[in-house]
């Protein structure tokens, strides 16, 4: 029987000859009714600010900002977009995902990199210089919608990292995201800054003290998105974690030979650096040694010349000396690219180059034929959200 995986806007078809077993099929939820979520969302003042994760998130946006709408109608209203240190979106890509609201509202980008004006509320705990967008200070009230799903080092998304990255400095995102580094320079990546663990993770940890110094009041909306529908929400970022738990954390008693995965499609494979994700929830189900194909279309390339810089430093040691001299988000990616590399074989079905292949040491699969003897195999159609956790 041929299995359909996602892979950009379209799909493979992929006919698996071999016994396979099929991971992350039992959720069935429904889909939240939208009204019933805004009919308690209290608003304060006159100037709103409405935080939004950027378009490589799956939120509805038009769908949400359109049963919100009528709460906020006669307030001033400005849209955040939280990129932290992603792209900007195009304004072809703005529209797509604001419809008419791109013209009702104020739109202000957190470009991360440029001249936008932050002012620094204070320091975390662990030292964190915390700057965010001076623009989000002169709001009455911050609504802030998120999409809460697993994380490869902040251990979840959604909640607090609307805030850091999203509307964060550059310089306070490379100090939180350094905390992926163990204090001891002996050891390379710090052993609780992981997928799906959040109790002593540094990074998660400091995103929540900077939460606390955040001067204004703010509605937190967590949401959780399968197969583009809302199937969960809480204003609770903690009781969202648990349900993607509940729901789409995989428990694997053997672990596989092979693994075919599919990172989800559009837009959780519009560059490498999101659709890397897939194969991070993956691998705690494959064998040391094992091979794994994954179709991640990744049309826009990495997503970041750090972490092509820093792959052509060629070697784990290298990276992970470059990281303590200058620290750079994706060049910790880069590290972590290149450990899947010496532990398994990484076959990929991209757009990404020959080249590109090359520097993180994968190879190209067509997507369409496997070998013949894979062993036992697992599936996972929807790696951006099913996950294995990583044992602490």
């Amino acid at each position: 029987m041929a299995i359909k995986f996602c892979f950009g806007k379209g799909f493979y078809e992929l006919d698996i000859k071999s016994d396979y077993s099929l991971l992350g099929k039992d959720f069935k939820g429904k889909e939240v009714d939208l009204r019933e979520i805004f009919s308690n969302v209290s608003i304060q003042g006159k100037k709103i600010g409405l935080i939004l994760p950027d378009t490589t998130r799956p939120l509805p946006a038009k769908e949400i900002l359109s049963e919100i709408y009528p709460k906020i109608s006669d307030k001033n209203i400005t849209i955040f977009i939280g990129t932290g240190t992603h792209r900007n979106p195009t304004e072809e890509e703005l529209k797509n995902y604001l419809g008419d609201f791109r013209e009702k509202f104020k739109i202000v980008i957190n470009d991360s990199k440029s001249s936008v004006k932050y002012q620094k509320i204070g320091l975390t705990e662990r030292g964190t210089e915390v700057e965010i967008l001076k623009e989000i200070l002169a709001q009455d009230q911050i609504i802030a919608f998120t999409v809460v799903r697993p994380h490869y080092y902040a251990g979840f998304s959604g909640g607090r990292k609307i805030f850091i990255p999203g509307v964060s400095s550059y310089k306070t995102i490379q100090q939180n995201h350094r905390l992926v580094l163990d204090p001891d320079p002996k050891k390379g990546k710090n052993p609780y800054a992981v997928l799906a663990y959040l109790e002593k993770n540094p990074v998660h940890l400091d995103m929540m003290d900077v939460l606390k110094l955040v001067p204004l009041p703010c509605t937190f909306l967590n949401f959780v998105i399968f197969n583009k529908k809302i199937v969960y929400f809480s204003k609770d970022f903690f009781e969202a974690v648990c349900f993607v738990k509940e729901n789409f954390q995989l428990e694997v008693k053997e672990k596989f030979d092979t693994l075919i995965i599919s990172a989800g499609g559009f837009p959780f494979d519009t560059n490498f650096i999101q659709g890397h994700k897939a194969l991070e929830h993956s691998i705690g189900a494959l064998k040391e040694g094992g091979k794994i194909f994954a179709y991640i279309e990744a049309k826009e390339g990495f997503g970041s010349k750090d972490c092509i810089d820093f792959l052509k430093i060629g070697s784990i040691e290298g990276i992970t000396e470059k990281l303590r001299e200058d620290f750079k988000v994706y060049g910790h990616t880069a590290l972590t690219i290149l450990m899947k590399a010496k532990r398994f074989e990484v076959n990929l079905c991209t757009a990404l180059s020959d080249e590109d292949l090359k520097l993180m040491g994968y190879k190209r699969w067509d997507g369409k034929t496997l070998p013949e003897n894979l062993g036992k195999a697992g599936v996972i159609e929807q790696a951006s959200l099913y996950y294995i956790p990583q044992r602490i």
